[in-house]
């Protein structure tokens, strides 16, 4: 007998040894991926959402996205959603690269528009992280 899966009714099952060590194992990597960064928080008091609070990415709002346009600065955007799990494990990387560049401010800056919160349908975003 197996102690890790059998085989029942043609699938293969976890066996009544396993589950609670696998429950066990689950929980322990929730634990650990939940406290890596994957925290969403209010941007500021106008009630947004943003992945990138305290950073050197700039915030865009339906109503701040005409900073863009005819601009000396070249833009970097990322469109995300806030509860999107890849977009919530990619947002240190964003921050670092944004902070890392961030001598380069006048000429290269890096952005963020919340899709959940803001309209992205106008920039033809059909999915997050884009």
């Amino acid at each position: 007998k197996q102690w890790y899966q059998r085989r029942v009714h043609g699938s293969y099952k976890l066996s009544i040894q396993m589950k609670p060590a696998f429950l066990v194992i689950l929980w322990l990597l929730l634990i650990a991926v939940t406290g890596r960064g994957l925290s969403v928080e209010d941007s500021s008091s106008n009630g947004f959402i943003s992945l990138y609070k305290d950073s050197q990415v700039v915030d865009l709002f339906d109503s701040t996205t005409n900073q863009l346009y005819n601009s000396e600065t070249l833009w970097v955007v990322q469109f995300y959603s806030h509860w999107c799990g890849h977009c919530q494990r990619f947002a240190p990387f964003y921050k670092e690269l944004a902070d890392s560049i961030s001598a380069w401010s006048p000429i290269v800056r890096f952005a963020a528009m919340n899709c959940a919160d803001q309209s992205c349908d106008k920039y033809q975003i059909q999915g997050t992280p884009t």
